[in-house]
């Protein structure tokens, strides 16, 4: 789903609509989700597609010893992550680079770790792009990513659609046109499950809160923060949802290795229909994904962690 470009598309709108934005944000989730697979603090990681640098400040601050990359397509976004690192004093720790991931990026086995948050669903090519991702990291080193899930983005990419034709393309225009649709008809996800309406709404406000005391948000508004959901999600060039299918296919010519699926409930046995049970202790793990991500289409994306084999 979504449209497919090219990388220069993204980098012209990231470059003008910043995204998380410039202010001072030290996002340690993917630091402390990652901690049960890391063996040593004394990493190399890579933040691939990392906007304005909330998860590679999180990382620097988390293990005082690492060191980093951080790449992106956004030159607004790169400078405002580097007056962050500087303020923080990472500069030393972290290189800075306006680069795609969507080509060979020639740091074969280089990393540890690497971080691809909402990153891979706005480049041209999936495939290419986690590709070009694995190459960089050594064996045995650590994934963490979130991809678009298409099941619950479905009536998003209809209204982004809609919105896109009735503007012309004109971002305050769509904006606008948004919340006039959002006040007569609710958001697009008054049409999905009950869990992801209570789950999303809930996500705008706790975006940048403290997760398990270990965010900071420094002059952070989240009255301000409609308008950039509204962009990321109805505006960007570039925005592919997928399957569960899509995402083992990925991983496989990757050469990854799921770990854990962070947004996809497990069903037990009392969960399933009379006579399903003896079926589904057969089943593979990857099969029992599907099933789950069928039955109960609940996350809105594929937040996951993967290592390389």
């Amino acid at each position: 789903m979504g449209t497919q470009l090219s990388d220069s598309h993204t980098q012209k709108f990231y470059s003008s609509h910043r995204w998380p934005g410039p202010e001072a944000i030290v996002s340690r989730k993917w630091a402390v989700r990652l901690r049960p697979y890391i063996d040593n603090g004394d990493l190399q990681f890579l933040d691939a597609g990392c906007g304005s640098g909330q998860y590679s400040l999180g990382m620097l601050a988390e293990y005082p010893a690492a060191r980093g990359v951080a790449i992106d397509l956004s030159t607004s976004s790169l400078d405002d992550l580097r007056k962050s690192a500087s303020r923080a004093g990472f500069e030393d720790r972290l290189e800075i680079e306006c680069r795609s991931f969507s080509e060979p990026l020639g740091w074969d086995g280089r990393f540890d770790v690497v971080i691809a948050n909402g990153s891979i669903h706005h480049s041209p090519n999936l495939h290419n792009s986690i590709r070009n991702i694995g190459r960089a990291m050594k064996v045995g080193g650590i994934l963490g990513s979130m991809i678009y899930g298409d099941r619950s983005h479905a009536r998003r990419y209809e209204v982004k659609e809609a919105l896109q034709l009735m503007s012309g393309g004109d971002i305050e225009l769509m904006h606008e046109l948004y919340k006039s649709y959002e006040a007569k008809f609710g958001t697009w996800l008054d049409r999905t499950p009950r869990a992801v309406i209570r789950n999303a709404k809930n996500w705008i406000n706790r975006r940048y809160a403290r997760l398990m005391g270990k965010e900071e948000a420094l002059g952070y508004d989240p009255r301000a923060d409609h308008k950039k959901i509204f962009i990321d999600g109805y505006a960007a060039p570039i925005d592919v949802a997928i399957s569960s299918l899509e995402l083992r296919e990925m991983l496989e010519v990757a050469g990854l290795d799921l770990c854990e699926l962070l947004t996809m409930a497990r069903p037990d046995s009392s969960q399933l229909p009379e006579g399903w049970c003896e079926t589904w202790e057969r089943l593979s793990e990857w099969d029992r994904i599907r099933v789950c991500e069928l039955l109960t289409p609940e996350p809105t994306s594929f937040s996951f962690i993967a290592r390389r084999l």
